[in-house]
């Protein structure tokens, strides 16, 4: 499934949700689309937040990946 997102460059797409997550965590989407077509700012709208969990504390082991064009990290 794949969901509706505003990048930072203005940019629509869909992304899979699977990559959600790391879009906003990485801060390369402002805004995106909820299933009742609404969009959502997430700097403004009310964006679900997730728990606290425990965070790894190693070294970043994970790969960059390149979607839509844009670089995206989890850093």
């Amino acid at each position: 499934m794949a969901i509706a997102v505003m990048f930072d460059d203005n940019k629509v797409d869909y992304a899979p949700k699977t990559y959600f997550d790391l879009l906003l965590d990485t801060g390369c989407i402002v805004a995106f689309k909820r299933s009742d077509d609404e969009w959502v700012d997430i700097y403004s709208g009310p964006v679900r937040k997730k728990g606290t969990q425990n965070k790894y504390q190693g070294p970043e082991r994970r790969e960059r990946i390149q979607l839509f064009g844009h670089k995206i990290t989890n850093n």
